[in-house]
């Protein structure tokens, strides 16, 4: 099995033009006709927690150890999967366990009474191989709750009845994106841009770009994420696929699906739908019925509001570099130190502006920021050399989805 995460990796694709917008634009569309197996550039169900109000089950056996409430606070466990039973199915695992929700009052304890009781369960797009690109479907949703009812854990009479009033929570959305092995590089620079736009702290965005990890970045804690600070992933899935413990993953998927997943850079962008108030701020329902049938074009929208939430988006088009004024040219390498000290755009911004309690002139030195940043992050270099990576950044902003 060939190690992707090698720089010396070579591609059986051309190289990219020198712009790298025309010819991986061309690849993503050539491919998604060509490749049925792996669709590109489409959101699917990666992973979800699947809940089932108790009282639509004629029985439950699962046993009180595997309930998901903290016995001090009376929260529901976050790491579920180390409290979950864990049941194999098809090489993989089913995450089966009940959850249920209490008012609290800590001077009347035993006023406290149940508001909710369901049962959950959680399993990957990964427990069907030939199918894993296309995500979770109805029918793998109906194959999963047959083979539980089958072990004894549960019970029920229609089992579309019961389809019907399946509820998600922590659904995590994807869609891959296809590359060439020499774009590497380019998605690196990109990452670093990325890191320097990122709206929050520098501590809640990390990057990594290695043979443990692949390549990719990421925004806050997925279990922590808020709708104002969302949770998102992007990362190198062929890297993922080709590490040794996903050996009989990539064994079972289809040879031609095999041979995508090494000569190409799939790239991966992830976002988790994490509790009710993300359901109803995106105006979608909850129900996994419901959620199947969203368009593509409302969860490019969704997916595009975890981007503009985590990233500025907004890229000036730099302007001739001999026009710059010599205080200009001055501030522009002290910005350059600063970014080369780690500093974030956000950080070096508030030290423009932070003091400034007039607006008017709050407004200018925003506007002179802006100017000299985006001439300090390519020093010394001519306009034809800013206007290249200023194109190049619009062209990847265009194909993530910004």
């Amino acid at each position: 099995m060939q190690d992707n995460t090698n720089s010396e990796k070579t591609p059986i694709l051309p190289f990219t033009t020198s712009d790298g917008r025309k010819n991986v634009t061309y690849v993503l569309h050539s491919q998604e006709k060509s490749t049925p197996l792996l669709p590109f550039n489409k959101y699917f169900i990666d992973s979800s927690k699947f809940y089932i109000d108790y009282d639509l089950l004629l029985k439950v056996n699962i046993p009180n150890e595997f309930l998901l409430v903290d016995k001090v606070e009376g929260n529901v466990i976050d790491d579920f999967k180390r409290n979950c039973l864990n049941l194999p199915y098809k090489d993989h695992k089913i995450y089966l366990a009940i959850e249920e929700k209490y008012t609290q009052n800590r001077w009347r304890p035993e006023l406290a009474h149940k508001l909710w009781k369901k049962v959950m369960f959680y399993f990957p797009a990964k427990i069907n191989p030939s199918g894993y690109f296309f995500g979770i479907t109805k029918e793998m949703v109906i194959d999963v709750l047959t083979y539980i009812k089958s072990l004894g854990y549960i019970d029920f009479e229609n089992i579309e009845d019961i389809y019907d009033q399946i509820e998600l929570k922590d659904l995590d959305m994807k869609k891959d994106m296809q590359f060439n092995w020499t774009d590497k590089e380019k998605i690196v620079k990109y990452n670093n841009i990325l890191s320097d736009r990122f709206n929050g702290y520098p501590p809640d965005f990390k990057s990594f770009n290695n043979k443990a990890n692949g390549l990719g970045i990421q925004t806050y804690n997925r279990n922590n994420s808020t709708i104002k600070k969302p949770f998102l992933k992007f990362y190198s899935k062929s890297d993922e696929i080709l590490k040794k413990e996903n050996e009989n993953l990539f064994n079972s998927m289809p040879l031609e699906l095999q041979t995508i997943c090494n000569q190409y850079l799939i790239y991966r962008y992830e976002f988790t739908i994490k509790k009710m108030n993300f359901f109803n701020d995106f105006s979608i329902s909850n129900k996994l019925k419901d959620v199947l049938e969203i368009s593509q074009d409302k969860w490019k929208e969704i997916g595009k509001y975890y981007l503009i939430t985590n990233f500025q988006t907004e890229i000036k088009q730099p302007l001739d570099v001999s026009k710059l004024k010599p205080i200009e040219t001055i501030m522009c390498l002290m910005i350059y130190d600063l970014i080369q000290l780690g500093r974030s755009i956000k950080e070096i911004e508030l030290m423009f502006l932070n003091n400034l309690q007039n607006r008017s002139q709050k407004k200018r030195n925003k506007m002179l920021f802006e100017r000299c940043y985006y001439y300090a992050t390519v020093p010394n270099e001519q306009t034809r050399q800013l206007l290249e990576n200023y194109n190049s950044i619009k062209a990847l902003d265009e194909i993530f989805g910004f």
